[in-house]
């Protein structure tokens, strides 16, 4: 039997940890090894990538560098997670907020941005994830971090609930906005509903659900390498160097078909042999990456 190598984007369900979604990817496909590209809160649902196999090497060359949601939230409420799942930290009135409120206070979050991550998140501690200090009651401080928002605009407000979508870089906390947007309207607000629908080139489009796989066509949903790497652009090898390359040996111009005429990244496919990343300065060729099948 073949082995799957490639990536499949879940349309992950409320309440599955990004974690628990590859195992039971793991456990359904018989995969040796699986690991998805960027993680997904529990609360939230939508696009999780998950590489396949031998795809797991090749994660790092992904092209996810936007990102897009739609986010519910609740004014008049603050919880320690930033979601509905946490413990209620203060409930106050709402009072008057209007639609050109909401909009004014949105349109300060276009652009560059500084924001602090939730307490409640995987970013790391002195190598430890911060959720753990907080799940133990302990107070940390978390560095600032530099995002960029493409796009954020309101799509409905029926007090006290609002909806917004969100374009963002990767590395965006969805769930410190809605925190940043509670202050500025000085309600306060906390998510309910987040549904991520692209991650780069991978939308809710291509996603399969976890009940899916139990229908016989679900690997027509695998996304193959030279289709993930949307940054790569192909390059045809010539027979007499397959084995060179192979053999990790850095490629000259005249091994292939019809050399680049610009620098940038590149990939060579030998069918049902390897699959290899390169880079190429104009001068000569780097080997980023070997895939073999």
């Amino acid at each position: 039997m073949k082995t799957l190598i490639g990536f499949l984007v879940v349309d992950k369900p409320i309440g599955y940890s990004s974690f628990a979604v590859v195992k039971e990817l793991k456990k359904k496909l018989h995969l040796n090894k699986a690991g998805h590209t960027g993680t997904l809160d529990p609360f939230a649902s939508g696009v999780l990538v998950v590489a396949l196999n031998k795809a797991t090497k090749v994660i790092q060359f992904l092209d996810e560098g936007k990102k897009e949601y739609l986010v519910t939230m609740e004014l008049g409420i603050e919880t320690d997670t930033l979601d509905h799942t946490g413990k209620v930290l203060s409930e106050r009135e709402v009072g008057e907020v209007s639609h050109e409120d909401i909009k004014e206070m949105l349109s300060t979050f276009s652009g560059s941005i500084v924001q602090i991550p939730p307490i409640f998140s995987a970013k790391k501690i002195k190598g430890r994830t911060a959720y753990k200090y907080a799940r133990e009651g302990k107070a940390v401080e978390l560095s600032p971090i530099n995002v960029e928002i493409f796009e954020i605009k309101l799509i409905e407000y029926i007090k006290p609930y609002l909806k917004v979508f969100i374009r963002c870089s990767k590395g965006t906390y969805i769930r410190s906005i809605v925190r940043d947007l509670g202050n500025l309207l000085k309600t306060g607000a906390t998510a309910t509903d987040l549904r991520r629908f692209s991650s780069g080139r991978f939308t809710l489009e291509d996603s399969i659900s976890l009940n899916d796989l139990e229908t016989s066509d679900w690997n027509k949903k695998i996304i193959p390498l030279e289709i993930a790497l949307s940054g790569f652009k192909r390059l045809d090898l010539l027979e007499d160097f397959k084995l060179k390359i192979k053999n990790g040996i850095p490629p000259q111009g005249d091994w292939f078909l019809n050399k680049p005429s610009e620098a940038g990244k590149y990939f060579v496919l030998l069918k049902e042999e390897c699959f290899i990343l390169l880079n190429y300065n104009k001068i000569d060729f780097k080997i980023l990456r070997v895939v073999e099948f």
